[in-house]
């Protein structure tokens, strides 16, 4: 198996190192315009994490990936360029130019200010001084603040400044860069010199003052020395590390960086390869990572945290096995045996290939430690190593397949992963097998590549077969987990109460004891194995180096470890981690990462079709905006490719693919992007970014559009209330009435009962007189009911002998007078039509006459174009609409209902000062019939 996974990744790999080179290529360009700029002069980071530079050509913001150019003739205007230093004063830059005298940056918003027109004098070393701040130029020393120039020290010739506490240095030289100089310290009324001679260069620490000779190093505290310390004249002192805690040096004819510290002293800690490029100053990153720069240009590099040893055994798959054995680092070749390697030695140093003379058997494929020996898996036999007799032993020897694939101490017990043989357990003292798992047992095959001792009674084993299985030593039964891998496992750990698998293609699964389902990450990588480590998980992976944080299960990328394949999983050894591969061996000098949750994560643009906006905290967007692009970075500064996530509104997190994330189609109202982020190595930042986007409403839902049709909604629903308040009103008034001429009926009926009952005794008594007496006393209620009734009924009389009653008494009761004008000519009217006729006619003039102010009313009945014509005209205002649903008594309803009996229309018109006019029309094909003869049936 292992052959074959050699053969398929060793073209595999060198064609992942052509793509990573070329996309490194295309990576590096936008750092390569950042850095190929003439006579950079400084470069800083600003407090949120951005790269800023300075030179002739103004300011450069470089985030990783883009620039953001200021100058006279970017798309960023700003009115200086040629931008000598810069200082980094909280949140702003304090910046000094060729020409254009001392300004004031804001690197967020891009607003800047002049705060000093000093043209003749270049000022250079900006530095904080009692509260404000002092550099020198052509003139001397000049104090200023940010309200401008305070004072000026004349003295010629500096050539360098910084200050210590609460003194200020100065570099003097009169000649030529070869000439030596000077240092003065300033204080406050003159200047006095050091007694030191041939000085070239001066960096201020927190804990002291450094001044370099020719091949001497001083270190000053006030006017005290404290330390000399001789070193190579080649090495120029350019500036203190990212920490503040040490000195850098650059050696120019070699182009090597080192590192002093006094309790250190000189170290190398970087071949840079820059021979002869008179670095003049340094930068360098958090991370680790520097610039350095010339006079010409800028150089970026940084401190490898790992070395390569391109060791190759001459064989046709270069995979290296590695364990620790008594001290001493061994390395399994796939076809050349053993070899012991030391830091130090010039090659590896080839073990017992004396004793194993077996082509095969020089095919290591796993090797473990338990301690007293080295045992060996490889293609020929099962083998353990004695270095302290000299003697090789050979196991299972027996069996028809000596291809081993895998072989662990456990316990008191031996693991032997068999391809093609099966699974046995050894007893550790005795050497005899204890347990042998065949096909005949439950394995799927023969072929078994790793067992991991669950619990006392449980095994797990991974085979050639997707899956895993379980070894019950009480049932002494083999069984698959519940959970369902589709991929091949090559290795199994447990650690924190999980097991992990290494799945050959598909990433990493994470199970609990009872093997369901935990978690899985990084798919799609070919994972070869884990080894735990402090209190990590390594993983080694032709994807580079990984480690695991068991809390969070989340792999990171080793940093510049991609390019390499590597054929198992990295192991601590010594003080240092140590990983092989087709490509030799890596030792991992520096593997802390502490520093990862702080890498800075922003949202550097936004581009609001097609407008841009830089370092976005609040955008407002209108309803028809449809596309946002934000532009995410990770401000570490590494070339391994960044991680990015969001979320809208404290929702769910959703991944990013890419450096921009797009969104479209924003409903309106306030939302909430957070924005996530990992740093070089595929850590999650702790910090993250946020922006507000405001989308405003359409037009037909804004705050004025919201108020109309609340507005309106308000007043239909007073509308609405005030109908159904005089509806129900008017219904109490009528159910009032009606329960009033209820109780009057019952009077009169009681008084009608009374009578009648009175007359039934005297008429069995035979007397006359009382009767009589009964008699007239109930017509006179008879009558007197009869003439108070309104003549609301026609009775018995006809349409033309009612209406002339009814007006009567309308002049009587209201005090109106009433003219009468009825006009139908050859038409014959239904007895029913009339007294309809005569109702609704009834109800309408006592509408009027109530309702009205006016005192005088017409009314005309005709006949015109087959209908007939009820008008009603009012000399006052006062007409009620007889359709208003609004106006309502027991009347209008009785009206209501004739009129829809017979399909009646109404209208009102009022004209002012002329009083109105209510029109009612009947359509009469329906009801009437036509003859010559005017008629008014009885």
């Amino acid at each position: 198996m292992k052959n074959l996974y050699g053969f398929l990744y060793h073209g595999l790999t060198q064609v992942s190192l052509l793509v990573f080179f070329f996309f490194s290529q295309s990576a590096l360009s936008s750092e390569q315009s950042f850095l190929y700029q003439t006579y950079i002069n400084k470069i800083v980071e600003d407090k949120k994490g951005y790269l800023w530079s300075g030179s002739q050509s103004g300011l450069k913001r470089f985030d990783g990936s883009d620039i953001v150019e200021y100058s006279f003739s970017s798309q960023n205007q700003i009115p200086f360029h040629w931008v000598l230093d810069i200082y980094v004063d909280h949140d702003r830059f304090i910046l000094t130019t060729q020409r254009s005298g001392i300004w004031e940056f804001d690197p967020l918003t891009a607003e800047h200010r002049q705060i000093a027109s000093d043209e003749a004098n270049r000022l250079r070393n900006i530095r904080p001084f009692n509260h404000q701040f002092v550099a020198f130029g052509s003139e001397g020393l000049v104090f200023f603040d940010r309200n401008g120039i305070r004072q000026r020290i004349q003295f010629d010739h500096i050539v360098d400044l910084d200050v210590f506490r609460d003194d200020i240095y100065v570099l003097q030289r009169e000649g030529g860069p070869q000439t030596p100089a000077k240092v003065y310290r300033w204080t406050g009324e003159s200047m006095q010199e050091l007694p030191i001679s041939g000085i070239s260069q001066i960096i201020s620490t927190p804990d002291y003052l450094a001044i370099q000779g020719f091949g001497k190093l001083f270190l000053y505290q006030s006017e005290v020395e404290i330390q000399e310390v001789n070193h190579d004249v080649s090495q120029q002192l350019i500036g203190v590390s990212g920490d503040k805690q040490a000195l850098l040096f650059f050696d120019n004819k070699v182009g090597d960086l080192y590192q002093f510290s006094k309790k250190d002293g000189f170290q190398r800690i970087l071949e840079t390869g820059l021979k002869h490029q008179s670095i003049k100053r340094i930068f360098q990153h958090r991370n680790g990572r520097i610039w350095l720069m010339s006079s010409q240009r800028a150089f970026h590099t940084k401190t490898p945290r790992f070395e390569h040893d391109p060791i190759h055994f001459g064989v046709t798959h270069n995979e290296i096995e590695l364990a620790a054995h008594q001290g001493s680092l061994y390395m399994g070749s796939y076809g050349k045996g053993l070899f012991r390697y030391n830091d130090g030695t010039p090659e590896p140093v080839a073990i017992f290939h004396d004793q194993i003379d077996s082509y095969r058997a020089n095919r290591i494929v796993k090797m473990h430690s338990d301690g007293a020996l080295l045992w060996l898996a490889t293609l020929d036999g099962l083998y353990s190593l004695d270095f302290s007799q000299g003697k090789l032993n050979r196991y299972l020897s027996e069996l028809p397949s000596q291809m081993f694939h895998n072989v662990s101490v456990v316990d008191d017990e031996i693991f032997v992963c068999g391809d093609g043989s099966g699974f046995f357990i050894l007893d550790r003292e005795t050497l005899k097998v204890k347990v042998r798992l065949t096909d005949d047992s439950g394995l799927p095959t023969l072929e078994v590549l790793d067992a991991l001792k669950v619990n006392e009674d449980t095994i797990w084993l991974s085979t050639t077969k997707k899956g895993i299985y379980a070894y019950d030593r009480v049932s002494q039964t083999v069984a698959e987990i519940p959970a369902e891998i589709d991929y091949m496992v090559l290795d199994l750990l447990a650690y924190g109460g999980k097991v992990y698998a290494a799945s050959f293609g598909h990433g990493v699964y994470v199970l609990d004891h009872q093997g369901h389902l935990i978690n899985h990450f990084y798919a799609g990588n070919d994972v070869l194995g884990f080894q735990k480590i402090d209190q990590s998980i390594w993983v080694g992976s032709r994807q580079g180096i990984y480690f695991i944080e068991p809390s969070s299960d989340q792999a990171y990328l080793f940093p510049g470890s991609r390019p390499f394949a590597l054929s198992n999983a990295p192991m601590k050894h010594g003080e240092h981690i140590y990983a092989a591969g087709f490509f030799g061996m890596l030792k991992l000098k520096d593997y802390s990462f502490q520093e990862a949750a702080k890498t800075p994560v922003h949202i550097s643009e936004a581009f609001v079709d097609t407008k841009r906006t830089i370092n976005p905290v609040r955008l407002t967007l209108s309803h028809e905006a449809h596309n946002v692009s934000l532009k995410l970075v990770s401000l570490d500064y590494r070339h391994e490719q960044k991680q990015f996530r969001y979320r809208m509104d404290d929702g769910l997190w959703q991944p990013v693919y890419g450096q921009y994330l797009h969104l479209s189609h924003l409903p309106s109202g306030h939302h909430t992007i957070e924005v996530a982020g990992t740093n070089g190595v595929g850590q999650w930042s702790e910090q993250h970014a946020f922006l507000t986007i405001h989308v405003s409403p359409p037009w037909y839902w804004n705050f004025w559009s919201q108020l109309f049709y609340l507005s309106t909604l308000l007043m239909i629903s007073a509308y609405v209330i005030r109908v159904l308040y005089v509806r129900s009103k008017a219904i109490h008034q009528i159910h009032k009435l009606l329960t009033e001429e209820l109780l009057q009926g019952s009077e009169q009926k009681k008084q009608l009962k009374q009578a009648l009952e009175q007359l039934r005794e005297y008429a069995y008594s035979d007397t006359c007189s009382p009767m009589m007496q009964v008699c007239d006393q109930a017509l006179r209620v008879l009558e007197h009911e009869i003439q108070s009734e309104p003549p609301s009924m026609m009775e018995n009389q006809s349409l033309t002998e009612a209406l002339p009653i009814m007006v009567d008494y309308l002049s009587q009761n209201f005090y109106i007078q009433t003219s009468l004008k009825i006009q139908l000519e050859q038409v014959t009217l239904p007895l029913s039509l009339q007294r309809d006729l005569y109702r609704m006619i009834y109800e309408i003039l006592t509408n009027a006459a109530t309702f009205s102010n006016g005192a005088k009313f017409e009314l005309i009945i005709r006949v015109f174009n087959h209908k007939l014509w009820l008008m009603v005209h009012d000399e006052g205002m006062g007409l009620m609409k007889i359709n208003n649903h609004a106006t309502y008594n027991i009347g209008l309803f009785v009206l209501r209902q004739l009129a829809s009996q017979y399909q009646a229309r109404f209208e009102v018109i009022t004209r002012k000062s002329k009083g109105s006019t209510a029109t009612m029309t009947i359509a009469l094909d329906e009801f009437v019939s036509q003859s010559k003869d005017f008629e008014i049936n009885p």
